[in-house]
Order: C-alpha cells, then sequence, then structure tokens
C-alpha cells in the first residue's frame, strides 16, 4: 500500500498509551468489518459484512450494555459508500452513586445508532456501496479509528489528573 506506514501509525498509539497513565476502568472495544483493525488489534468484534452490518451489530452492543465513543456514522457522505466501518464502544461501568448518569448514556446511545441506521439506508437509497476503492476506506478508517482511540485516552487521562 502505497503512502500508508500502519507500523508508524501503531508505533504512535504504542507509545501514548505507554507515556500516559489511563485509569482502565472500562473495557473499550472496536466493533469492524475492516481487515487492518481486524489484524491489528486484540480488542475487536469481528462483523462479517458491510457497513449496515457493523451499525446493527453496534446496536446490539449497546443494547447490552455498551455506550458509544466514536459516532456511527462518518463526517462525510462519500465516506457511506465505504463498504467498511469501524465504532469504538465501552462497557458501562456500574457507578451507584450515579445511575442517572449511566441511564443516559445508554439512552443516548441507542437513540444515537438507531437514527445513525435510519439516516444511513436513507443515503445509500439506491446508490452502490462503493468496493472498488475498499483498501483505501480501510485505510481512512483505520487512520481515524486509531486518532479516537489516541483522543479517548488523552481526554481519560486528564480526568485522572
Amino acid at each position: 500500500m502505497k503512502g500508508f506506514d500502519k507500523e508508524y501509525t501503531l508505533r504512535i498509539y504504542e507509545k501514548l498509551t505507554n507515556d500516559l497513565d489511563v485509569n482502565d476502568e472500562k473495557e473499550y472495544i472496536v466493533i469492524s468489518n475492516n481487515s487492518i483493525i481486524i489484524d491489528n488489534f486484540n480488542n475487536t468484534i469481528v462483523v462479517d459484512g458491510e457497513f449496515l452490518d457493523v451499525l446493527m451489530a453496534t446496536k446490539e452492543y449497546i443494547r447490552s450494555g455498551y455506550s458509544l465513543i466514536t459516532h456511527p456514522l462518518p463526517a462525510s457522505i462519500k465516506m457511506m459508500m465505504s463498504p467498511v466501518r469501524s465504532i469504538i464502544v465501552e462497557k458501562n461501568v456500574k457507578n451507584e452513586s450515579t445511575p442517572e448518569i449511566n441511564t443516559s448514556l445508554g439512552e443516548s446511545s441507542i437513540d444515537i445508532i438507531e437514527q445513525s441506521i435510519e439516516k444511513y439506508q436513507m443515503v445509500l437509497g439506491e446508490r452502490n456501496i462503493d468496493f472498488k476503492n475498499k483498501s483505501d476506506y480501510e485505510i481512512i478508517d483505520y487512520d481515524l479509528t486509531v486518532s479516537a482511540i489516541e483522543e479517548n485516552d488523552f481526554i481519560n487521562a486528564f480526568k485522572n489528573i
């Protein structure tokens, strides 16, 4: 793959996770059908299917007690033509002192995923999924996922200071 250095991206992620003292009370997982993500992460739920199948699998995880870390839909309509998608979720931590927060996170996530499924189906409409550029979409999805993990770890590190 020309212009893509996954080792560099992995080194950045490893350095960040080694440098930050992150309180790992939550269980993060990546729900994905992206072969690059699947090959490089241990905490991946493999979805055998397309973008919509990843959305549907994410919905099931949210119903079983996970909350969204990343938004299910990409920022551009062109990326919705992608056959691959990765979504990061975290296991809800039971906190007896603030149960209303835990409940609202779950409710918010289920609303977001259901609306995302509707929007995806509406936007895709009669358009075809772009399988021709799948390898390019995998690289973009991988970079966005790594960036989201880095940002989330960074934010969590500051919460623990």
